[in-house]
């Protein structure tokens, strides 16, 4: 039987139409005990409004399946049946089209309790349709912060070949690292080391970047890394010289205010913090300190302070903590070490503190950042003095192991990203001019690069944002 486009999507109508079934009370799925487990479901439902447009399509963890079309404004009772005590997040995988639209989602994420979710809310409005040229383009995009500014590509999700955005690149601060996307808004936020600020944009339907009002904002001294909380209410930065994380409120617009504390000490007065990880579920938030090879791990306060959780700093073992990553369950943690060329992986417990997962794995030489793909089975690391692309598979215990010879890429690799898909990898190389590596990703995990490629950024291309 052919797998045509309507078929898939007549199959995820049937899927929503039984689930509302179930919740209507024909089935005892949702609030009740399955026949099979001692455990009760409950229905994740949602609202739609200011939907003008064709191809709308969201995506909900932990749910099968994870992708849902949305065709009409109105109530939707559910879109998944998950059991109590599982984590959720709705977030927009494609943006409409015909007119353009940006979606944007509140109340998007949380852990199902004792009774079905019915506050999602997703919003829908008309974005500009033409360039200054009198193009146009569509999403999704990649965003590659550089020296230069930032370097903006439209993605042909198929291929996941680039096209670059009319205009592209754009000013931004100095001394750029990495950036975050805002999962509930049309939002941008990139980390300018040099000037220890941080440049935030709005995007539109072409890629098309502007400053966000009050851009950049003071953050702290080197700051290098972002992370926001799945329901888009806060920012956390780290501030590498600073040794210290600062945390906004986003208001109105995408702007920034510092929430109460901030900001917050991660450890000595030289610890480095180089990177931060925000837990799926919203609950913590993860500093890996560069100088000390130890995590820092905060609670997040329902008015976004931060309070270190008990044993915080966790030592892991190795020396030049840079990057890490949260598999998509929240339940562990991985960490890079530069210096030690090693990845280490840790269980997250239900508050927050870290316990290693056996010993460390190897790396290739002077491993720069991590990710792990959205089935959390697979985790990829690139590698900056080989310029190389490390694989592992991620077992049912969270442990990582090698599976495949290194991957080339660019010179002195610096972020990786994998889209939501789980099909194409992203590479930012610093080195060389600064480029950007795609690759087609096999279920195995197995790296394929896009031929003659890869794409011109500009020097010094530190990150990657990749955006719906």
């Amino acid at each position: 039987m052919h797998n045509y486009p309507w078929v898939r999507a007549m199959g995820h109508r049937i899927y929503i139409l039984v689930l509302e079934v179930i919740c209507a009370g024909l089935m005892t799925s949702c609030g009740n005990s399955a026949t099979n487990s001692s455990t009760a479901h409950y229905c994740i439902g949602l609202t739609v409004t200011g939907l003008a447009g064709s191809g709308l399509v969201l995506q909900a963890t932990n749910a099968t399946p994870g992708t849902i079309p949305i065709t009409r404004n109105g109530t939707y009772p559910v879109v998944a049946s998950l059991p109590t005590g599982t984590a959720y997040q709705v977030s927009v995988k494609t943006q409409p089209t015909n007119p353009s639209q940006i979606c944007s989602i509140s109340n998007a994420s949380g852990v199902v309790a004792t009774s079905n979710i019915t506050n999602i809310v997703v919003s829908c409005s008309n974005t500009s349709t033409s360039t200054s040229t009198g193009t146009s383009t569509t999403g999704p995009f990649a965003f590659a912060e550089t020296t230069t500014g930032i370097a903006a590509y439209s993605i042909n999700s198929s291929s996941g070949l680039l096209t670059q955005v009319s205009g592209s690149p754009f000013a931004a601060g100095s001394g750029g690292a990495y950036g975050v996307l805002d999962p509930t808004a049309p939002y941008l936020y990139f980390a300018n080391m040099g000037s220890g600020t941080i440049s935030g944009f709005s995007y539109n339907s072409n890629g098309l970047l502007t400053a966000l009002a009050n851009s950049p904002y003071s953050s702290g001294a080197g700051a290098y890394s972002l992370a926001i909380t799945p329901d888009g209410k806060y920012l956390y930065a780290a501030n590498y010289n600073a040794a210290s994380v600062s945390g906004f409120a986003i208001g109105t617009g995408g702007t920034l205010t510092s929430v109460t504390g901030s900001p917050y000490a991660t450890g000595s007065s030289g610890s480095l913090p180089s990177a931060v990880a925000m837990d799926p579920q919203g609950r913590y938030i993860y500093v890996a300190n560069d100088a000390d090879g130890t995590v820092s791990v905060f609670a997040i306060g329902s008015n976004g302070s931060l309070t270190p959780v008990a044993g915080s700093p966790f030592t892991d073992g190795g020396y030049g903590s840079v990057s890490l990553a949260v598999d998509p369950s929240g339940g562990h943690l991985y960490v890079v070490d530069y210096y030690s060329n090693s990845l280490m992986s840790f269980v997250v417990s239900n508050t927050g503190s870290l316990t290693p997962l056996g010993t460390s794995v190897s790396t290739g030489n002077s491993p720069r950042a991590l990710t792990v793909n959205p089935a959390g089975n697979l985790l990829y690391v690139v590698n900056q003095a080989d310029a190389t692309i490390s694989t592992y598979i991620i077992n049912s215990t969270g442990t990582s192991l090698s599976t495949a010879a290194p991957v080339p890429t660019g010179p002195s690799p610096f972020d990786i990203k994998i889209d939501s898909s789980g099909q194409h990898v992203y590479v930012a190389n610093y080195s060389g001019g600064g480029t950007m590596s795609v690759y087609s990703a096999a279920t195995n995990g197995a790296l394929s690069a896009i031929p003659n490629r890869p794409y011109p950024t500009g020097y010094g291309t530190t990150s990657i944002v990749l955006a719906p």
